[in-house]
């Protein structure tokens, strides 16, 4: 008898240990079967809802993910979204990479530097599965992005370890660590559950059903857009209930998703699947992002026209305008303004009567001296004024200066990123440049110093 216990016990505990592997396991990842073939290879049109044409309404804007917390998901998993959010016009950026860990001192403060540059041009961050601690000082940089409209996209799996509360918590939402399950109705596995009750809103336009394969609940007082039937259960609470895989929180800015599997190939086009990828991309395309002079050139929209005071300033501008062309954007010089339109203006002091109400607008006095709405006065020989504006929902850079050379240099600070350790607010950055024109010598250039201000 007491032999047979030996043996006994040790089966146990191994059939015990498989099956919490099983459903908690976090390490590799291991996806749910697929959908059993048709004779073409392809999913069987039982699987597939009604034939889904994605319309895209062209945008701008880029969606920034993050790949530097030695994130669980390759970029094949997400292909479909991202290929439906360039159809939409945005650009896709990436920080860090998927197969770095950045554990030290040294590595953090640099993935804290990597992180401040990536979200400086973002209009959407694509935060999924990070298996490394976030830092409070990345904590704080994603809430300044969404508090200032950035769109925010967490996706999590409970089968796959991750931090992504550290990160959800922020705007008070937790993915639960259970699974959801569904023994009485369910696609070809009791994990793989039906999803048809649902919150309107732009995430859950047109949808009837869709199938979540590797779904957590997810807590948010208010917040739910989609939700299980009755006959759901949940593995830590082990009773049914009405769990929300979806949610949405900080004022629609936070959308918050429990399931990876379902906008991966073959599971995309499984019921309306397809359709909820492309309201997820049409939400990641629509943020209200509010920029900065700081994240030049970002707040432009798609189209921008280059306007003179005076033709000596045409070189600066076709050099401000080829920079803005590398940001997804058409800058074009034009001969006067479209009051309709994007704007960036290149002048010397005596042509600011031609911008007169923007500055005015801000603020800002000029004369001999510029005169801020700081009470700051700085003199206008050897300056140069890089103002940033907002009229109508137009945005407006004004850059002014006492040569043709200082306005080149302002322009070159504007593509080296220098022109930020010059900003005295938001919007206005006054450099001051002992020489107007910096000495060109063989070899690189040597950089006139910049005086006051507070870099950003």
């Amino acid at each position: 008898m007491g032999a047979k216990r030996l043996i006994i016990v040790p089966i146990v505990v191994i059939v015990s240990l498989v099956g919490s592997l099983s459903f908690f396991y976090n390490g590799r990842y291991v996806p749910p079967k697929t959908p059993p073939p048709s004779a073409a290879g392809k999913v069987p049109q039982a699987y597939v809802s009604s034939a889904f044409v994605d319309s895209p309404a062209k945008q701008t804007g880029t969606l920034v993910i993050d790949e530097s917390h030695f994130n669980s998901f390759s970029e094949q998993e997400i292909a479909i979204l991202l290929s439906r959010v360039t159809a939409r016009g945005y650009e896709i950026k990436s920080v860090g990479s998927l197969t770095t860990f950045m554990g030290s001192d040294a590595r953090l403060k640099e993935r804290e530097a990597l992180l401040e540059d990536g979200l400086r041009i973002a209009n959407s961050f694509l935060v999924a599965l990070p298996w490394n601690e976030y830092t409070t000082r990345e904590r704080e940089l994603v809430r300044n992005f969404v508090d200032r409209g950035g769109r925010l996209l967490l996706i999590g799996e409970p089968t796959r370890r991750n931090t992504i509360n550290q990160i959800a918590q922020d705007y008070s939402i937790i993915f639960a660590n259970d699974y959801l399950y569904n023994v009485k109705e369910h696609e070809d596995n009791f994990r793989y559950i039906y999803l048809r009750d649902f919150a309107p809103g732009e995430i859950t336009r047109g949808l009837k059903t869709v199938v979540f394969y590797v779904a957590s609940s997810l807590s948010l007082e208010n917040g739910g857009l989609v939700f299980t039937d009755n006959n759901t259960f949940s593995s830590t609470r082990e009773q049914t209930g009405r769990f929300s895989p979806v949610v949405q929180a900080a004022n629609g800015n936070v959308l918050a998703i429990s399931d990876l599997t379902f906008m991966s190939p073959p599971y995309n086009s499984v019921m309306d699947n397809d359709r909820l990828i492309s309201n997820i991309a049409d939400y990641l395309t629509g943020s209200g992002r509010v920029f900065k002079l700081s994240e030049f050139p970002h707040f432009f929209g798609p189209k921008v026209d280059v306007i003179v005071g005076r033709d000596e300033l045409l070189s600066s501008a076709q050099s401000l305008a080829s920079l803005v062309n590398q940001h997804n954007r058409t800058a074009e010089l034009k001969e006067r303004e479209n009051y309709l339109q994007e704007t960036a203006f290149l002048g010397l002091w005596e042509d600011s009567n031609q911008v007169e109400h923007y500055l005015t607008g801000a603020g800002i006095q000029v004369n001999k001296t510029v005169v801020t709405p700081f009470g700051q006065k700085t003199q206008t020989q050897g300056t140069a004024l890089i103002l940033l504006q907002e009229n109508q929902g137009r945005h407006i850079l004004i850059i002014l200066g006492d040569s043709r050379d200082t306005v080149k240099e302002a322009v070159a600070r504007l593509k080296s990123g220098e022109f930020r350790q010059g900003l005295v607010s938001d919007n206005l950055g006054i450099y001051t440049i002992t020489e107007a024109v910096p000495q060109r010598v063989a070899g690189g250039t040597t950089p006139a110093p910049v005086k006051g201000g507070n870099g950003n």
